[in-house]
């Protein structure tokens, strides 16, 4: 039975935490690490309420900067193998910042037309990991 994909904001965050849900039943995450930005906190609260070890981070210019550093870091260090995904690396790829004349970043976005979202879920999955010396890998859950 395929599922229903509309419906009001409200339903789609609660189809999208039970997703959440159901992943960790399968995988047991020490922790789930969510953009609590605006409208994630509630998704944090309703991953609380089911019992889930869930932490939000509001994502700032800062904060930004240090999950795609943390990100670029273990990539060049190969200390993180993603799948060759199409879509995953499109997000990623798309990823623009600019920066001052002393090196500050200003801001982080992405591309018209395109799409960030699992590029921030990586670099909050591989933060919620936490720092280890032996290489993380991602793996589809679909």
């Amino acid at each position: 039975m395929e599922e229903k994909k509309t419906g009001t904001l409200v339903q789609v965050y609660t189809r999208f935490t039970l997703k959440v849900a159901d992943v960790y039943k399968k995988l047991r995450f020490r922790k789930l690490l969510v953009d609590s930005t605006a409208l994630g906190n509630s998704i944090v609260s309703y991953l609380l309420e089911l019992k889930l070890p869930a932490e939000g981070l509001i994502l700032t210019v800062r904060t930004k900067e240090e999950l795609f550093s943390n990100l670029k870091i273990l990539m060049e260090q190969k200390l993180l193998e993603i799948p060759n995904d199409c879509e995953l690396l499109a997000h990623l790829n798309c990823i623009v910042f600019e920066r001052n004349r002393t090196g500050s970043y200003l801001f982080f976005d992405h591309l018209k037309g395109t799409h960030d979202d699992l590029a921030y879920a990586l670099s909050l999955a591989v933060l919620a990991a936490g720092h280890r010396k032996q290489p993380i890998i991602v793996i589809n859950t679909n």
